[in-house]
């Protein structure tokens, strides 16, 4: 894939093989990636409290998980997908907000220590959504 031609300073066709897509730069998809440094121990509680807690908030308000991976080290490292900034920013207030995270949060102080660290950086798509791999 590579950029052929630019229409103006926001807008570019991306050519993949014969075809080619016109993309607008606010339509480039971002990413969240969170890494966990996690408490050994307790990691299986960890990934419990995720799937049971977490993660159902997060779809429900549409953030769209890309993978949740546990490292050979220990550490969790988790990939969300957001159409753009704002549409991160919409999601993760909704979540905010949702009666559940309280109660996730309640659920949480009960729990003994999951993680000791994380980080958070977000990334910009540099494949245009229409030409990504689809994920099932």
């Amino acid at each position: 894939m590579y950029v052929s031609d630019i229409k103006d300073a926001r807008t570019a066709r991306f050519r993949v093989g014969r075809s080619s897509v016109w993309v607008d730069a606010e339509d480039v998809l971002i990413y969240r990636m969170r890494i966990y440094d996690t408490v050994p121990e307790n990691l299986p509680l960890f990934h419990e409290f995720f799937r049971e807690h977490l993660l159902p908030v997060q779809l429900r308000h549409g953030a769209r998980l890309i993978g949740r991976w546990e490292a050979d080290d220990g550490r969790v490292v988790a990939i969300w997908e957001y159409d753009d900034r704002s549409a991160y920013e919409r999601i993760e207030a909704a979540v905010r907000s949702d009666p559940d995270s309280s109660k996730a949060r309640q659920r949480r102080a009960q729990l003994p220590p999951l993680i000791t660290a994380q980080e958070e950086t977000f990334m910009e798509s540099t494949v245009p959504g229409d030409v990504a791999p689809s994920r099932v």
